[in-house]
């Protein structure tokens, strides 16, 4: 789940708070290097007080729960992981206007006591969404 003000990537090169993002919507997904149009299955928001923030080079700065996957970039190879399993320095992959791009990792915050709104979307198999520049699922 991803804080309810993220930035969402939509098909049309625009973003969205993910707050405003519906079931039936769709949003852009990268998937193997292609980029193409994911729909919103399910979406659920929760209070959730045990937040991880990752700031990025990119100076976007993507907050969710600890559980939240991100894709990595290691050996060349991209694959998810959650939140709480990157480090500072790690790459990060996603999108930035419909081109593939790589982002580091440069700081970690652990919230334990401050509650915020999450959003969590659900996408097909295999279906992933960008937020804040870096594919999630």
């Amino acid at each position: 789940m991803i804080l309810d003000t993220a930035k969402i990537a939509l098909t049309d090169g625009t973003t969205k708070a993910a707050i405003d993002l519906n079931p039936g919507g769709t949003v852009l997904s990268v998937f193997n290097y292609r980029v193409g149009a994911a729909p919103i299955v399910n979406k659920t928001v929760e209070n959730h007080r045990d937040i991880v923030s990752l700031i990025l080079s990119n100076g976007e700065r993507l907050v969710g729960s600890r559980d939240q996957r991100v894709a990595i970039v290691k050996n060349k190879r991209v694959r998810f992981v959650e939140m709480t399993d990157v480090d500072p320095g790690v790459e990060v992959a996603g999108s930035v206007a419909g081109a593939h791009v790589v982002t580091r990792i440069i700081g970690i915050m652990y919230h334990a006591n401050k509650e915020v709104r999450l959003v969590g979307l659900e996408m097909p198999k295999n279906g992933c969404f960008v937020a804040e520049g870096v594919m999630c699922r």
